[in-house]
């Protein structure tokens, strides 16, 4: 196994284990008194759904016709409010093009199949889950969301709660139908079972 390869699979356990360990602590309405006696949120959920998208990028490979160095640029679509996800910066990604975020809040369907690497579909953007899902079909698009039962209606990785943690599953189908490629395999061990395999 290579350096870089141990490297990563180093960095890989600290950002789960972190990720496992400093996900905020969620209360109810009715927990109002109690909230005050519970600890401040240390790390918010917009921040982890940035990272996540981020290691699902580098976990994956485009095919060559499409890939990022086809453009001008890796396009990361968001479709949601600006507040619903915070991508960490572009040096972080370690990709061999420029970082090209686009807000895809304003854009049809057909510019998010067309134009996106990669797209996180806000909580906001329920409503038009199923046609987003639908554009993007089974083109080569990295599909990740928050959005409860997300891999179950067709998306790639969904972002969910597991006690107070955020963790995610897989629609491993929908990934390997889409002619995106597992790269690195660990994110499948990483994965909470419950997805489509």
């Amino acid at each position: 196994m290579s350096k870089q390869k141990r490297q990563r699979g180093v960095i890989y356990a600290v950002i789960a284990a972190l990720l496992f360990i400093s996900t905020p602590t969620l209360t109810s309405a009715d927990d109002a008194q109690t909230a005050s006696s519970t600890p401040p949120l240390r790390v918010p959920p917009k921040v982890i759904y940035g990272q996540y998208s981020r290691h699902f990028v580098a976990s994956l490979a485009w095919p060559s016709t499409i890939s990022p160095q086809q453009k001008d640029g890796f396009n990361f679509c968001v479709v949601g409010a600006e507040s619903e996800v915070k991508l960490p910066p572009a040096t972080k990604w370690r990709l061999n093009v420029p970082l090209v975020v686009v807000d895809a809040n304003d854009r049809d369907d057909a510019f998010v199949a067309a134009n996106c690497h990669a797209v996180f579909i806000g909580l906001s953007q329920e409503r038009r889950l199923s046609s987003i899902i639908g554009s993007i079909g089974r083109l080569p698009v990295l599909t990740i969301s928050p959005i409860e039962g997300f891999v179950s209606r067709g998306g790639m990785f969904g972002l969910i709660y597991v006690g107070e943690s955020i963790r995610f599953t897989i629609n491993r189908k929908a990934i390997e139908a889409s002619g995106l490629r597992i790269v690195d395999p660990r994110v499948l061990d990483l994965a909470v079972p419950g997805g489509k395999s």
